[in-house]
């Protein structure tokens, strides 16, 4: 094949042969209904999914049914189109939503977007250098601030960590404020008991991913309400942020999932759990390895976190080396490796996990050599740095300016600097040392530059 002429299915097919410890969670199998005929647009014989009214709202009928949701809505804009619609529909402009400093970067979009203010909660740096949200500083935030109309929280997050629920939704229901819940990493939580997902926990919106961690092609998501009566208020809200032209071909997908997992979720999901405990289990045995998962309080037992730092390695450096062994992980950081395991996984898969493991190399270095996220304060609203009067500059020379574009790794997409956070020199060292490190960087310039605000434009 000329890759010249052909450069995306060059490149594509070059990415194939190796195990796929990542997102999508089909795998690559299966799919056998998948045809090029299906791909159609609005017709009579084939619903719109803003006026659905035949296959579509019975697709999104029999989702709900599923996830315990009073209603649900096909996402062909995956978990990003979702949040933003969530929270568009949970605030209006000026108003405000208590959200933590890891939320994804399209939570601070759908600000931008909407005008809303968010309320930050920070987060601090665990036993082992990760940034985690306290249930009893988001109970803070919630007491401290009646004003707000909602609360968003991440769970699970990257790392497959869940953190307790009950109490903030309690005390965000008795003053009157939604929940929302961004789940997209926990799409399989629907179909077994504990952990607990947001529907059962009394979530008032969650979204979730169905291609990360199930069959459904990418980027097929869902977006889900606990009132039914909300449905046409956030449709119309989604229809500002999603395509007019969704995809038939990934909502066909999406109700595909839906129909395997009705029949077939909770035993696979207790196998896989069973080879994932198997293979946490062995990796306790290998020299200079750690599941990182055994401190958690709560985590999703079919994510595999492993801490490579006991054999001078970062994260980063680990995920070379394994990918050079024709296994691919999802990602990264200064010093663990995270692999996303699905129902669509064999038991092999995982077993060369474990062997790519197993073979890391012992260097010098490491995580010490690394850092972890850092958050700044805000200076104005993320909708005036992001909308106004910017300019690049050296990312070098950014200490002291705010941020006009959310600046992070990715994954997982946290916003390190969000879009009206003055930047620090502890920042620019930290995020500096993580790219040299070998962590891929998301909303930068070309040329190693920022966009800042040009305060002075910007009365």
């Amino acid at each position: 094949m000329d890759s010249e002429k052909h450069p995306m299915m060059a490149m594509m097919k070059a990415a194939q042969g190796k195990t796929r410890m990542h997102m999508p969670g089909h795998k690559g199998r299966g799919m056998k209904w998948l045809s090029v005929a299906m791909d159609m647009t609005e017709l009579k014989d084939t619903d719109d999914l803003f006026a659905a009214s035949s296959g579509i709202d019975k697709a999104q009928r029999a989702m709900a049914a599923s996830a315990s949701a009073g209603a649900t809505i096909m996402l062909t804009g995956g978990s990003t189109s979702g949040m933003i619609a969530m929270l568009l529909s949970a605030a209006g402009p000026d108003e405000a939503v208590i959200m933590h400093r890891g939320v994804h970067h399209s939570a601070v979009s759908g600000c931008i977007l909407g005008g809303i203010k968010p309320i930050w909660v920070g987060e601090e740096l665990d036993g082992q250098q990760m940034p985690a949200l306290r249930e009893e500083a988001v109970l803070k935030a919630i007491s401290s601030h009646p004003e707000a109309r909602a609360v968003l929280i991440t769970r699970p997050d990257y790392y497959g960590r869940v953190m307790p629920l009950q109490k903030i939704v309690a005390a965000a229901h008795e003053r009157g404020m939604l929940v929302l819940v961004d789940e997209a990493h926990g799409a399989h939580f629907n179909w077994w008991d504990e952990p607990a997902g947001a529907a059962r926990l009394g979530a008032d919106y969650w979204i979730q991913s169905a291609h990360k961690t199930l069959g459904a092609l990418t980027p097929g998501a869902w977006l889900h309400m606990r009132d039914a009566e909300w449905l046409e208020h956030t449709r119309d809200r989604l229809r500002l942020v999603h395509t007019s032209s969704p995809s038939f071909l990934v909502m066909t997908s999406l109700d595909e999932t839906r129909a395997w997992m009705d029949e077939n979720g909770e035993r696979a999901l207790r196998r896989l759990a069973e080879w994932a405990q198997a293979l946490r289990s062995r990796v306790e045995a290998m020299p200079g390895l750690r599941d990182a998962a055994r401190e958690f309080e709560a985590y999703d037992p079919t994510r595999v976190v492993i801490d490579v730092s006991g054999r001078g390695l970062t994260g980063w450096r680990a995920q070379a080396a394994m990918s050079g062994m024709g296994v691919e992980v999802e990602m990264a950081d200064h010093r663990r490796v995270v692999a996303i395991l699905s129902v669509h996984d064999r038991k092999e898969d995982i077993e060369r996990l474990g062997d790519a493991l197993w073979a890391l190399p012992f260097e010098m270095g490491g995580a010490r050599n690394a850092a972890s996220p850092v958050f700044s304060q805000a200076a104005m609203s993320p909708r005036q740095a992001a909308l106004g009067k910017v300019k690049k500059v050296p990312f070098d020379q950014a200490a002291g300016c705010v941020c006009a574009r959310s600046v992070g790794l990715y994954p997982p997409g946290i916003a390190w600097m969000a879009p009206g956070d003055r930047i620090s020199r502890m920042q620019v060292s930290s995020m500096r040392r993580a790219m040299e490190a070998g962590g891929t960087p998301f909303g930068l310039a070309e040329e190693g530059q920022i966009w800042i605000v040009d305060e002075a434009k910007t009365e």
